[in-house]
């Protein structure tokens, strides 16, 4: 197990507990332990009024849950982008901090890049929304919602019908962030790997600049188009 820990403008600091079983992790106020394995994968996550847990074990989502303040709308939308972005700058990119957009922009945040103006260097723009979650999941977060058991293939589907949703009429150079901050078990290894090996040609070809889950630390942030 490996402790993850990121405070405010400081670089993550990993230090070894147990090697190879996964991560406890604190950033801002949010906290999270991860245990991966060969055929599993438990999480579980604390944040600003919310929980969530699951348990992933071969190939079976034998249970997902998320509790906590209700969620309007696209809520963490800037959240979202912050994430995407320190992830971003982590491969070497040079964004600085996105800002939310206006409700009339067909994009979520914008981030600015830091090597000159943005005539000459384009923006980051990004798109953001959320996992497709059962009928009412949202509406009933508050008393606690949990997903049905079921294969690992019907979480990466959630993944890929969230996308269709937002299927660019043309390819744009925009980003696509799916929020999973509250439900974490969506950029678990297992289901991201489900959604390469089943949608990841798709999700290439879709029109996006790239497609990223994107979940409570850069550490579970993932990309999904490849």
């Amino acid at each position: 197990m490996n402790e993850h820990q990121q405070g405010d403008g400081a670089e993550p600091q990993d230090t070894a507990i147990a090697p190879g079983t996964g991560h406890y992790g604190v950033e801002g106020q949010h906290v999270a332990l991860h245990v991966h394995g060969p055929t599993r994968d438990e999480i579980r996550a604390s944040g600003r009024g919310w929980d969530a847990a699951a348990d992933i074990k071969d190939g079976m989502v034998e249970m997902a849950s998320a509790s906590g303040i209700k969620s309007e709308g696209e809520n963490l939308t800037l959240d979202t982008a912050e994430i995407l972005v320190r992830r971003l700058n982590a491969n070497g990119e040079t964004w600085a901090a996105p800002k939310r957009l206006g409700l009339n922009d067909g994009d979520d945040c914008e981030a600015l890049d830091t090597r000159g103006p943005h005539w000459r260097y384009p923006p980051l723009r990004v798109q953001v929304t959320r996992p497709k979650m059962p009928e009412g999941f949202w509406k009933g977060i508050t008393d606690g919602c949990n997903v049905p058991p079921g294969p690992i293939q019907d979480a990466a589907r959630a993944l890929w019908d969230a996308i269709e949703e937002k299927r660019p009429a043309t390819p744009e150079n925009v980003v696509l962030a799916i929020n999973a901050i509250r439900t974490p078990w969506f950029a678990l290894p297992h289901i991201v790997d489900a959604f390469r090996q089943r949608y990841g040609q798709e999700a290439r070809r879709i029109g996006f600049k790239a497609v990223w889950v994107v979940a409570w630390s850069e550490a579970l942030t993932k990309r999904l188009d490849t």
